[in-house]
């Protein structure tokens, strides 16, 4: 019988963000960067779902609700992308990629993380995404 894996934590998220971060100003081999790649698309499967029960407390149609399933869409995609870059830079850029998605999955729907919730409960008193705004990071950098 084999255990259980440990559950996705903030802090192990934002661990693989920065090594991405570092090997991306490195000369990082291409198994290290399908290594991190892998752990990215792992983190960034446990936040998609968070992320989409959010997106599906939103009402249908609404200008917010088709910019965070849109922008869901792209992220659903690239963590699905099967084929595994061959070059080195390719392989760069795809860590970069997967690392910019799990960020934003990690700002905006990391509180379900911290508070080991499964789904809207991490957001339910404003309704909108972790910055609070419903802008789903529009704003972000805005009276900094």
């Amino acid at each position: 019988m084999s255990a259980a894996p440990a559950p996705v934590t903030a802090e192990a998220v934002r661990a693989a963000i920065d090594r991405a971060e570092q090997l991306g100003r490195s000369d990082g081999t291409i198994e290290q960067l399908h290594a991190l790649a892998g752990e990215l698309r792992g983190h960034i499967r446990v936040l998609l779902p968070v992320a989409q029960a959010e997106a599906d407390g939103l009402w249908k149609g609404g200008v917010e609700w088709y910019t965070l399933v849109s922008r869901l869409g792209g992220v659903r995609r690239a963590v699905d992308a099967e084929q595994e870059p061959s070059g080195l830079l390719a392989a760069h850029v795809r860590v970069q990629l997967l690392s910019r998605d799990c960020r934003w999955l990690l700002d905006e729907f990391g509180a379900a993380l911290v508070a080991g919730d499964t789904g809207r409960e991490a957001h339910r008193d404003t309704g909108r995404g972790a910055n609070g705004s419903g802008q789903w990071g529009a704003d972000r950098g805005a009276g900094r």
